[in-house]
This record gives C-alpha cells, structure tokens and sequence, in this order.
C-alpha cells in the first residue's frame, strides 16, 4: 500500500482546495499571477501528496522507476520512429512527469535535491521535458500547449516559489490536524516515504 504524506488524509478535494489557497498567496508574493499556472501547480502539488504518483512510471518490466535517468531512458524506448515501441504519446507523458516531478522536487525538496548533488541537472531536465512536451501539444494544435511554453520558461522562478511557499507558509505552526502532519514531513524530507530509493543512484 503507497504511505501518503499525510498520516490521516483529508479528501482530495480539501487537499486541493488547501494547495490552491496557499499557492495564491505564495505566487501573489512574489508577482506571479498567472491563473493557469496556479491551477496547473496547486494540482501537481495535491497529485504529489501521495508518494506513489511520485514513482506512477515504471519501465518494460512493470517496475516503478525511481529516479529522472532511469524515467529518460525509459522515454527513449518510444522516442524513435524506426523501434518496434515507437509510441510518441507515451514519451510525451513520461517526459511530462519527469517535469512535474523535477519542479516538485527542487521546489518543495530543494534541500534534499541539493544534498544529493543534482540540482543543476533536475533544473535542466525540467526545463528541457517541458519545452519537448511544449513542442509536441504545439505540433497538434492543442490549446494549452502556451501553459507547457511557461513553464519551461519560468521553470526556475516557479521552482523558486516553490520554495519559498514552503518556507513561507508551509511552517507546521500555522496548521492543524492533518494540514500539520503534511507540513512536518516537509521539515523532514529525507524520511519521505520512498525517498531512500532514491539514495541508489545519483540522479
């Protein structure tokens, strides 16, 4: 069974609801209004909550993969016309969650990214997995591929935020009950259930 930031979860929709008021006010701060990247990171941090959406990708053989070079190379197996996995829509979302999962973690486990040595490169992968995601909703005329475009431009000053709302805002002090549980375990992300996984490998 995936263990879950929160000891005793509250729904999905009050964790939404919780990210989206403390993400506003964070990004009001420091100048960020743009409501779509709002709503697209207060969403990323409720689907984060639960560590198994962390590691939802997982290689040929069903195994979850724990780390950003073990997610690039699985995307390399759809990335080329000429091999017999060629599926451009699976690297796509391979590509999107190593996104995602690059601006969570240097965000709200900067320290922990730090420690490790990988900052610049989750920083580069990130940038780099959205702009290639950005190309590819483009190609197809997709509305919202401008929101992918934003992020990979702005990817380190979101990041930054990131940061700061958790030191800012996501002190266990000024919450309670399970809001509290959640933010005490953003002090200690190195117990972070799965985390040590990580420890396997330097990316």
């Amino acid at each position: 069974m995936a263990q879950d930031l929160v000891p005793k979860s509250p729904s999905l929709e009050s964790l939404r609801r919780f990210f989206s008021k403390w993400t506003r006010i964070a990004f009001s701060d420091l100048g960020l209004q743009d409501e779509e990247i709002h709503s697209y990171v207060s969403n990323l941090l409720t689907r984060f909550a639960r560590t198994d959406s962390l590691y939802r990708i997982r290689n040929l053989a069903g195994n979850p993969l724990y780390t950003v070079v073990e997610m690039l190379l699985e995307a390399e197996h759809f990335a080329h016309p000429s091999e017999p996995l060629f599926n451009p829509f699976h690297e796509r979302e391979i590509r999107k969650h190593v996104a995602d999962y690059t601006l969570f973690m240097t965000g709200i486990f900067r320290e922990y990214v730090e420690r490790l040595g990988v900052m610049d490169y989750y920083m580069k992968e990130g940038e780099r997995s959205y702009y290639q995601v950005y190309e590819f909703d483009s190609v197809l005329a997709k509305p919202e591929s401008y929101l992918f475009r934003e992020l990979f431009q702005h990817f380190e000053n979101i990041s930054g935020a990131l940061n700061y709302l958790k030191k800012v805002y996501f002190r266990p002090e000024m919450h309670r009950g399970e809001y509290q549980n959640l933010m005490e375990q953003c002090l200690v992300s190195q117990s972070f259930a799965g985390f040590g996984k990580n420890r396997r490998s330097k990316f």
